[in-house]
């Protein structure tokens, strides 16, 4: 027989899911903007590697740097929604409904970056050199049809975890409903 469950075995985990969805969320925010760099360096990248002007490098063509700006978006965009909602639950302001939607939304995006990294593209190297320090970006060619598997994981269980989130909100309104 299970033990019966207190008011303050309720609140205990409550506080505990707060405390891991702030985390969450702070460490998500700062994969959020890793992601997004090549997207925010981009018109500096533009201007600076093509003019030979400043710290920034590029190797590689046009298409290329798109390529990676639209992955760099999507990403970044998916990781800014999924952010939100552990913000939301930190908060202890649940929305199942408006959860659902955004995990939907962000598992859609990581399924088109998925599928745009099939995209097939040359080899690209961006770089940044301050100094000593040099921090750099490589798209490499590889041979065949690659799936980023990680992402294509990533995605299928944002989905499902909308449905899941989706069926509780349909559970929530009906048991208001009876009572």
């Amino acid at each position: 027989m299970d033990p019966e469950i207190t008011d303050s075995d309720l609140e205990r985990s409550v506080s505990r899911l707060s405390r891991l969805c702030r985390l969450s969320s702070r460490l998500l925010f700062i994969l959020s903007i890793i992601v997004m760099l090549p997207l925010l360096l981009s018109p500096l990248i533009l201007v600076g590697a093509f003019l030979a002007i400043g710290p920034f490098s590029y190797e590689g063509s046009i298409s290329d740097l798109l390529l990676m700006i639209v992955q760099s978006a999507l990403a970044s965009t998916a990781l800014c929604i999924i952010t939100r909602v552990f913000v939301d639950i930190a908060k202890k302001k649940p929305s199942y409904i408006g959860q659902a939607s955004h995990l939907m939304i962000a598992g859609i995006l990581m399924l088109v970056c998925t599928f745009v990294e099939v995209i097939p593209y040359d080899s690209a190297t961006l770089s940044l050199t301050l100094g000593p320090l040099y921090i750099g970006l490589e798209l490499s060619k590889s041979p065949g049809c690659f799936i980023n598997l990680g992402s294509l994981l990533c995605s299928i269980s944002l989905l499902t975890i909308s449905a899941v989130f989706r069926y509780g909100y349909l559970l929530q309104r009906i048991s208001d409903d009876t009572v």
